[in-house]
């Protein structure tokens, strides 16, 4: 016996319809399954922090305010890289969708990747390694896990500077014929300064040949 209940069927235009599309293209394998997770993952956190976002009309949305608040209530839980590529593949998955509800015929090309799928050559050994190397970083490099990866990322140094008792002067030294050294030094430079400033200028000093 059955209990005579049926399940409503999904509005493929709303939000729900978006991640019933996104969970087919993982089981269909129309993308890289790496790839669709990713874009579902993204989907998924940035709807949630919209009230019953099951039914989040996608043709009337306005994925910039939708992302700005997501961006303001978890700034605290992604890196300013990680929210540009949630952005770029929840983009992605919205214009996939509804390109396909419209048939249109490139669909495939709104995702990962452009929807191109890499076929192995028939020796299995890979054909044009650096080439593919390159256009894999270029395009699909974002869906590599479903969170978003750091870059690595190289920070410049900071500086620390001392608060100085006065501005800085620039001084002109000819220190040979055609040679001029410039010290930046401190309009009030007391004697200890320059007795600790010579003695370190003398250290830098090489024996001459």
């Amino acid at each position: 016996m059955t209990n005579g209940t049926t399940e409503a069927p999904v509005d493929n235009n709303t939000g729900a319809g978006l991640i019933k599309f996104l969970d087919t293209s993982i089981e269909k394998g129309w993308f890289n399954v790496s790839s669709a997770k990713a874009l579902r993952t993204a989907s998924t956190k940035i709807m949630a922090v919209e009230n019953g976002w099951e039914s989040m009309d996608l043709r009337t949305l306005d994925i910039n305010h939708l992302f700005e608040r997501f961006r303001n209530l978890r700034h605290n839980e992604y890196s300013d890289d990680s929210m540009r590529v949630y952005k770029t593949r929840f983009s992605q998955a919205v214009k996939m969708h509804l390109g396909r509800l419209d048939n249109d015929p490139s669909w495939k090309t709104y995702g990962p990747g452009g929807g191109k799928t890499s076929a192995a050559p028939k020796n299995g050994t890979p054909a044009n390694t650096g080439a593919r190397t390159k256009k894999k970083s270029a395009s699909t490099a974002p869906f590599a896990s479903e969170e978003p990866q750091e870059e690595n990322l190289v920070e410049p140094p900071i500086i620390h500077q001392r608060q100085e008792s006065g501005s800085l002067m620039r001084f002109p030294f000819p220190l040979r014929d055609n040679v001029d050294a410039f010290l930046s030094l401190p309009r009030d430079l007391t004697k200890d300064e320059a007795a600790r400033l010579s003695a370190f200028i003398n250290s830098l000093a090489r024996e001459a040949p």
